[in-house]
């Protein structure tokens, strides 16, 4: 590196190299240290470690380490880095009018401006740059000073229409002199910040640009397998967000309009209350209040059961609309009955009998003589029944059957009046219903959710089919393997489950087009036939087994549905993954499993114990502790908040003796109730609780230090529909990953990956895509490397960072030796090794002079070369002794070129 003065001056060269002492044993490089390192400094250090081998310190201005004598440092510098003797020159005038020695580099205004901290500059330190500006002492700045600071003291340095602006808001009364105020004032403008802001951006995105065109020459390819798998697998995290919100969206849709929950339920609902609240006098009988046997049962039947059915069956109007017509049975003031009702017995040995009411011999004797009396036919039946036993000590259930219609709702609703008769004398009276719908689309844009929903489902099994095939094509049994893993197959089961639930719809479809209901209702009008109570008996059945299909078909469409509805939120995990905000979750659970594994054992055992104990202690007395099932049940709650039953017992017990039914003393309740929330409830959940936020709060921490908070959703969308408009037309990274992993003949066998190598292995790529995803490379390289330098080494695999960035140092190494050759062979040709001259003797001679002139052109020519990859190894080696000397020795390639950098120092010595 030659330095030479500025012209009008006498020409002033002198250089010396000084060789390293030979006891130091092999020498080491000193790279630039960044920051923290002051212009000029110049320094070289081997560190000894335990094992005895020598480390590099990575901490000098040069990447040769030369020291330098009799020229100042701002000499030497902008020689280097200005590369010619002209440009050096006119580099040394500027500096003249500015020594880099000034205090104004490091007054606290100017570092803060440089670090772009604009707003984080005070009036007080304004004040202070104004005075050491000003030369004359006026305590006020005139233009030449305020550009010598633009463009001598700012880094980077403005430019003349940044320098433009800035004055249009310095001198505001237009007097050629800026204040303190005015200085303060203009830094603090919007317009100066953002002109600023952006000086700083361009440098950055310039050096940027250099670090990458010197990075693209390492990229080699595990790499570049490991990023193309990274990306393939990040987008599908990313799509899978979107897709599974519009599964989500369309699933909750179809579950509300084909499921039709609400309305059967309300269907349903309104028949089970009519039948358990109509009584024939006000105190009943009433279904769960007066049935506690068969007698019972059957006086329920023959009075308020039978009335519930057929006691508002009222003759059609002489005149008027509907005179002369069919007489129809109307219960629960919007349905209307369908032909008959059954009474159904039930033997132990599962033995059933069905008996018609109005069907009946007896009862249609009965309508013989009386015809429309629906109640009195149906009460003959049933007193005959009653009459002959039908109903006995063998019976296990009785149930009083029906069929109505809500023709307001287009629905069916199948209900039954039932008694259970236990072995042990418990009886258990109750009513149950059903709605079923037979109408499948009430408005035509139900089939547009219907085709998007299947269009959704067929989407990701196309790809998942293409991925799936990919794999199998190019690696065989291994790659079907490789691929169903857990969240693949939870993509599978989603679309399984998807075309289970079409299939299901589409069955339900055709039986709603029964023949048996199209005699019943008119699909029209949604009316009932005319003459719907004169259905024979082979009508009504095969009426009951269609809704019963029907019923059915949408019961296990209900249950595909549910099942479908966990593989969707499942997916969503998945999606959570790719965003550091959403897979916190995830993660805490994944990260506390083990100790909450083991806090599970403590917990069951207490639980477990308190539930078997309230089981045995009050299981004769409370309902809530009567089974073993029961009373897990109830320790489950109370772990809830649910303490009603034991503020209901102890009000209940409040005044009476202390002891309970089966002799158990109160005493015994309370302690078991007080200890149990005590130490369950206060104390172990709560413990599992602080075991879940201290992992939380551990991940909240890494994620808020890994450089900042992470991107959102909406910004990573952004990001993936800007790559995916970027790379529209390319070759996709799922296929370049199917071919990079073949087993048969695996594309891109060549380690270095350059635009070249991709357009050869991949003979359908653009130059585009292959200068696209190069860049993209260098810009991960970049990335990782950054994230090695600001994630602290202790949290980290120190050894995996230390051989990323020796991998990356190697080609650059090899390319230095490559240039150090070069440069010793010319030095070799031109200069005897014996050979040493000082530039400031005037007694030179004219072949040394020539030898000289050379010399300093050939270290020119080469001067750019050698400073791209001066400012490459710079970052690399930085980031390297950061980690390197405290946990491995200095790799050997690394020395290797610090040994010829000494060999070429002491060939110019």
């Amino acid at each position: 590196a030659m330095a030479a003065t500025p012209t009008g001056g006498e020409a002033r060269r002198s250089v010396s190299f000084s060789a390293p002492p030979e006891a130091a044993g092999e020498q080491h490089l000193g790279l630039l240290d960044g920051e923290a390192a002051s212009p000029g400094e110049l320094r070289s250090s081997a560190t000894p470690s335990s094992d005895g081998v020598d480390r590099v310190r990575t901490s000098s201005t040069d990447w040769l380490t030369t020291s330098v004598s009799k020229v100042e440092q701002e000499d030497f510098i902008d020689a280097f880095h200005i590369c010619t003797a002209g440009e050096a020159a006119k580099a040394k005038t500027l500096k003249g009018a500015l020594p880099v020695d000034h205090p104004v580099f490091m007054s606290p205004a100017t570092r803060k401006i440089n670090a772009c901290r604009v707003e984080e500059v005070t009036i007080r330190e304004v004040e202070g740059l104004v005075k050491l500006l000003d030369e004359n002492g006026t305590g006020e700045l005139e233009i030449e000073e305020i550009k010598i600071f633009l463009t001598q003291v700012l880094d980077p340095p403005c430019s003349p229409k940044q320098l433009k602006l800035i004055f249009s808001f310095m001198d505001q009364d237009k007097s050629g002199h800026v204040t303190a105020q005015e200085l303060y004032a203009a830094l603090m403008s919007n317009p100066v910040k953002t002109a600023l802001r952006q000086l700083h951006e361009g440098e950055s995105e310039k050096r940027h640009n250099r670090m990458m065109d010197a990075l693209k020459l390492t990229i080699d390819r595990d790499f570049f397998e490991q990023k193309v798998a990274t990306r393939v697998e990040d987008d599908d995290e990313i799509v899978t967000l979107p897709m599974s919100l519009l599964s989500l969206a369309l699933f909750l849709a179809l579950v509300v309009v084909h499921l039709m929950i609400d309305a059967r339920h309300g269907a349903a609902n309104g028949v089970v209350s009519w039948v358990k609240g109509y009584g024939v006098a006000l105190d009943g009988p009433y279904l769960e209040d007066h049935v506690g046997d068969v007698p019972g049962m059957w006086a329920w039947l023959l009075t308020s059961g039978s009335a519930s059915v057929f006691g508002d069956c009222p003759p059609p109007p002489a005149r008027g609309p509907g005179a002369g017509g069919p007489i129809t049975c109307r219960l629960a003031s919007r349905h209307i009955l369908v032909g008959d009702a059954q009474l159904r017995r039930t033997l132990y040995d599962g033995t059933q009998d069905v008996a018609w009411l109005l069907h009946s011999p007896r009862g249609q004797q009965h309508l013989a003589g009386a015809p429309g009396d629906f109640l009195g036919a149906a009460r003959a039946e049933l007193q005959r029944l009653s009459d002959a036993g039908w109903a006995d000590q063998d019976t296990r259930e009785l149930a009083l059957a029906f069929t109505t219609y809500c023709e307001r709702k287009h629905m069916f609703v199948q209900a039954e009046a039932r008694v259970l008769l236990r072995r042990d004398g418990q009886v258990a009276p109750y009513a149950t219903a059903a709605g079923v719908v037979i109408e499948g689309y009430p408005h035509m844009w139900i089939v547009g959710l219907d085709v998007a929903y299947i269009l959704q489902l067929l989407y990701p099994m196309y790809h998942e089919i293409q991925e799936l095939c990919s794999l199998v094509r190019h690696e065989g049994c291994d790659g079907l393997k490789d691929y169903f893993d857990f969240y693949n197959a939870i993509d599978w089961a989603g679309i399984c489950l998807g075309l289970a639930t079409t299939i299901i719809w589409l069955v339900s479809l055709q039986a709603m087009q029964a023949q048996s209901l199209g005699q019943v209702v008119d699909k029209g009008t949604w009316a009932l036939s005319s003459d719907v109570m004169g259905l024979d008996t082979a009508a009504l059945d095969l009426v009951s087994a269609d809704l019963s299909a029907i019923r059915n078909l949408l019961f296990w469409m209900g249950c595909t549905m549910g099942i479908h509805c966990g593989t969707i939120i499942l997916k969503f995990f998945k999606a959570f993954q790719a965003n550091p905000r959403l897979s916190i979750v995830l993660e805490t659970m994944v990260g506390s499993f083990v100790e909450i594994f083991h806090f599970v054992i403590i917990f069951m055992t207490v639980y477990t114990g308190y539930a078997v104990m309230g089981h045995a202690l009050f299981g004769l007395d409370f309902n809530e502790f009567g089974t073993l099932g029961k009373s897990f049940n109830t320790a489950f709650i109370v772990l809830m908040g649910d303490f009603g039953w034991y503020t209901d017992i102890t009000d209940e017990l409040l005044g009476r003796p202390p002891g309970l039914g089966s002799g158990v003393h109160i005493w015994y309740l309370q302690v078991w109730f007080w200890s149990y929330n005590c130490f369950v409830l206060l104390v172990l959940l709560n413990m599992q609780m602080a075991i879940v936020l201290d992992y939380y709060a551990m991940l909240m921490m890494s994620i808020m230090g890994k450089g900042g908070a992470p991107p959102s959703v909406t910004t990573q969308g952004r990001e993936y529909m800007a790559r995916r408009q970027q790379t529209r037309g390319f070759i996709s990274f799922q296929r370049l990953l199917g071919r990079l992993f073949s087993d048969d003949d695996p594309a891109h066998p060549e380690k270095r990956v350059t635009v070249d190598s991709l357009m050869a292995a991949f003979p359908k790529m653009k130059p585009r895509q292959a200068e696209w995803i190069i860049n993209w490379l260098g810009h991960e390289m970049t990335a990782q490397m950054r994230a090695m330098e600001e994630q602290p080494a202790e949290n980290f695999d120190q050894a995996v960072a230390l051989e990323t960035s020796t991998t990356l140092l190697n080609s650059h190494i090899a390319l230095g030796r490559v240039q150090v050759a070069s440069l010793v062979k010319q030095v070799d040709r031109i200069v005897p090794k014996k050979t040493a001259w000082d530039v400031d003797d005037e007694d030179m001679d004219e072949d040394e002079a020539k030898a000289e002139s050379e010399l300093l052109q050939l270290a020119q020519s080469q001067s750019k070369t050698i400073l791209q990859l001066r400012q490459t190894v710079t970052e690399l080696s930085r980031r390297l002794d950061k980690y390197g000397p405290t946990f491995q020795e200095t790799p050997a390639p690394l020395r290797a070129l610090a040994a010829d950098v000494a060999s070429l120092r002491r060939r110019l010595d």
